[in-house]
């Protein structure tokens, strides 16, 4: 049987415990099918060894975060923007600007005003105004009217940094 068939075998069989088997591929194979499977299918001595001591770290039935994975599995960052996944550098700044704005002025923004004014989906908008939230740059009060939901309103938060 050849090396990868094993390799694909290895990866499918059930075990009691629901484990798959961990494997090392040693080959001096040079044809760039066999490589792609070996590198697919297992890991090089130094990242296998690697790997596992950087998940030793971590105690027994803890959360890690998506950060923390990345590490273990070598992921190399896509930018050295830290920005959470969907929220873009270039777009985050229009809509803390459009935040200033508004707040300067002595109001504050819903997320259908800052989508309007932004030219952005109500839906990114709100994603945009919740992260500023969250980072701590903006604040969001309730405004209640007669029926409904309350309305969120966006403050720039006094002393928020430049997004």
């Amino acid at each position: 049987m050849h090396g990868r068939t094993v390799l694909r075998e290895l990866r499918t069989q059930d075990t009691t415990d629901g484990t798959v088997a961990e494997t090392i591929v040693v080959t001096a194979a040079q044809d760039v099918e066999t490589v792609r499977g070996a590198v697919h299918g297992g890991e090089r001595l130094e990242s296998f060894a690697s790997m596992h001591r950087r998940l030793a770290a971590f105690p027994d039935e803890r959360e890690v975060t998506q950060r923390q994975v990345d590490e273990v599995f070598g992921a190399r960052p896509r930018s050295t923007d830290t920005s959470p996944k969907g929220v873009a550098a270039e777009t985050a700044s229009v809509v803390a600007d459009t935040l200033r704005t508004a707040t300067r002025a002595g109001l504050g923004l819903s997320a259908t005003e800052c989508a309007e004014q932004t030219e952005l989906s109500r839906a990114s908008a709100r994603r945009y105004l919740e992260y500023f939230v969250d980072a701590g740059r903006a604040e969001v009060r309730l405004r209640y009217g007669s029926t409904g939901r309350p309305e969120r309103r966006f403050r720039w938060a006094e002393g928020g940094s430049r997004p």
